[in-house]
């Protein structure tokens, strides 16, 4: 009996044996077929293996002069639209542009089946790569071929060392520097314009020190040169009593609602068309206004016709108005118009924001000034000054709060508002156009 156990355990231990040499044969097979096509694409169509330096005409810097054969390469697929080349990681690929982002999910640059793929721009990249904004997808293979090495970049003095990205199209080369690396799973719940405080949070402690404004959409204008926004779907669950108030705020936001109905437990559930625009900054307010018991899902929902505009903030600002170091005195003052984000004893400057104010025109305001002393005695005099404590920002409130007119400026060691023109008299003037 123990005899045939042990026969029968062996034949397990060969079918297991085989399976995997099965399994893995393909595999191998999809890696030499890669690895052979990527050689010989080098050989044919980058015409020089000794990369020269030239100088770029717009920057004053020298990129690697890799000879391509673009009208050859077009000639053979003319959905390859540029070259990627990062020579300390040895990624060295065509750009493609699809009709969709799955076309090249599993093929080749010649249209060939291929399991690894290819490197893809957004199917609504522009074929120049010229926009402000190009999303670029690849693998992250464990062999680390194509984007299996750019985890790299995590490591600040990897990234010190070797700061250049390089693109290449048939018009023109770009050298790109790389000042943070990002590393979100794909299990990730999605934060939307949140997952910005992360990358700036890291660059914040590498001691980087920047301005961030309000995060801002990508327009399009299609034929007829009509301005195009993304738009989102939005499922929204929240208790019967806070609908009303969630209906009102997304309907502010140019939110259309396409559907509505009532769970067994009460809930409600609100289906929205709203642009992607009117979610911005609206996650801290939703969650304020459903006291935390609501939940809100997004879908990108395509472009359509641009909806108008429309306020971000109800409240106005309180501005500084000179530069110096802020008094009990001013800030008791200041407190009376609305709510503070500094203490005594901080250093500010004209233009910075230091609070919000209750209505919804911005007030500049002296934190600066103290108490004119005189001879007169009062009853009141040495009464001490009460502050209400300050409303502290953490980084995502800070991003939620700024408005289109203001920037947040991040440092190793503060958070500060201000406005993006600091001078009063510039400000006003501006804002009369």
């Amino acid at each position: 009996m123990r005899k045939q156990i042990q026969i029968l355990i062996g034949l397990l231990w060969i079918f297991a044996a085989l399976f995997f040499i099965g399994r893995s044969v393909p595999v191998a097979r999809e890696y030499i077929s890669f690895d052979r096509q990527q050689d010989e694409m080098l050989h044919t169509f980058i015409q020089n293996e000794e990369v020269m330096q030239r100088q770029n005409d717009e920057l004053e810097t020298t990129i690697p002069d890799l000879r391509i054969d673009f009208t050859s390469l077009q000639r053979l697929n003319p959905d390859i639209i540029g070259w990627l080349y990062i020579p300390v990681l040895e990624i060295n690929y065509p750009i493609l542009l699809g009709k969709d982002n799955e076309e090249y999910l599993h093929k080749n640059y010649l249209h060939e089946d291929q399991y690894l793929g290819s490197i893809f721009a957004h199917y609504q990249t522009s074929p120049l790569l010229d926009e402000p904004y190009t999303v670029l997808f690849g693998h992250n293979m464990r062999s680390g071929r194509m984007f299996g090495k750019l985890s790299k970049y995590q490591d600040k003095a990897f990234r010190d060392a070797n700061p250049f990205v390089y693109i290449y199209t048939p018009e023109k080369s770009y050298q790109c520097t790389i000042y943070a690396c990002l590393h979100v799973n794909s299990s990730d719940p999605g934060r939307g314009e949140l997952h910005l405080s992360v990358l700036i949070e890291n660059m914040r402690r590498e001691g980087y020190e920047f301005a961030v404004s309000k995060p801002e959409v990508l327009y399009k204008t299609d034929e007829r040169g009509k301005k195009l926004e993304p738009m989102e779907i939005a499922y929204v669950d929240v208790p019967e009593e806070f609908s009303g108030t969630v209906i009102q705020k997304l309907s502010e936001r140019k939110g259309e609602l396409q559907g509505m109905s009532t769970a067994s437990d009460g809930t409600v559930r609100l289906e929205f068309h709203i642009p992607s625009r009117g979610l911005i900054g609206f996650r801290g307010e939703f969650l304020t206004s459903t006291k935390g018991t609501g939940i809100i899902n997004t879908m990108f929902d395509g472009y359509a016709p641009y909806k108008g505009d429309f306020q971000y903030r109800k409240q106005g600002s309180l501005i500084a108005f000179e530069t110096g170091e802020s008094v009990t005195y001013g800030l008791y003052i200041a407190q009376e118009r609305g709510q503070l984000f500094i203490g005594a004893g901080e250093k500010v400057y004209s233009g910075m924001v230091i609070g919000q104010n209750a209505k919804t025109d911005d007030i500049e305001i002296n934190v600066c000034k103290t108490k004119h002393l005189t001879n007169t005695r009062s009853s009141s005099a040495d009464e001490a000054l009460r502050l209400t404590p300050p409303r502290v920002l953490s980084l995502e409130q800070a991003i939620d709060f700024i408005d289109t007119d203001e920037l947040l400026e991040v440092t190793p060691d503060n958070l500060r508002i201000r406005k993006k023109i600091l001078d009063p008299k510039m400000r006003k003037r501006s804002n009369l156009k």
